[in-house]
């Protein structure tokens, strides 16, 4: 069977002409072992599960926000969707109220105020846990759904309780409303900070 991997970190590389950016690999135990510097390299190792959509949770205090990813309908994003943002789908759906109630279990036992859940959902409707972040992005949900994320978690830093009251209504604050104006003020922020190195990503 085959098996996926991902590494710890992020980590980039580039020379002249290219650019490195590592995604969810497919590998095979022939390839795991034979490979000495990928055997003794640290990393998230798993069975590749066979999906049918995969779904980013993000819990703002205790509200929930689930988006189904139609990973399955692109080219590119098979494996991971990551890498199909051009061509990727999105939309907002109704979780199961036994796995909300796991997610919020975890969030307490591991008291988190916020997290980013992924899951995959197989063919036969079984539901695998992945991960959870808690610092995920969630701007690019608002994006792909048309959910109120910004507005949702503004109020949640504004309130400062996990039971914030907030419900999404016309007047909510969009992404969309403010992306234009951020950009210009991180763009004008970074006019006075000290640029990084040309070097400072690691090069072969």
């Amino acid at each position: 069977m085959g098996r996926s991997s991902k590494t710890f970190r992020g980590v980039s590389w580039r020379n002249e002409e290219t650019y490195w950016a590592p995604y969810t690999s497919l590998l095979t135990q022939d390839k795991l072992v034979a490979d000495e510097l990928l055997a003794s390299t640290p990393g998230i190792y798993q069975e590749l599960v066979p999906k049918n959509y995969e779904l980013r949770v993000t819990v703002i205090g205790r509200k929930i926000f689930s988006a189904k990813i139609l990973s399955q309908e692109t080219s590119a994003g098979r494996l991971d969707w990551r890498k199909a943002y051009s061509e990727l789908r999105m939309e907002p759906h109704l979780l199961l109220a036994e796995i909300e109630e796991k997610i919020l279990a975890m969030l307490e036992r591991h008291g988190l105020v916020f997290g980013c859940f992924d899951f995959i959902v197989s063919p036969s409707g079984d539901y695998y846990f992945l991960e959870v972040n808690e610092m995920g992005q969630f701007l690019f949900v608002e994006s792909f759904t048309g959910m109120p994320l910004l507005d949702a978690f503004t109020e949640f830093l504004i309130q400062g309780t996990l039971d914030f009251a907030w419900e999404e209504n016309p007047s909510s604050l969009r992404y969309s409303d403010v992306h234009q104006s951020a950009e210009q003020i991180v763009s004008e922020i970074l006019q006075t900070h000290v640029q990084p190195q040309e070097h400072s990503i690691w090069e072969r």
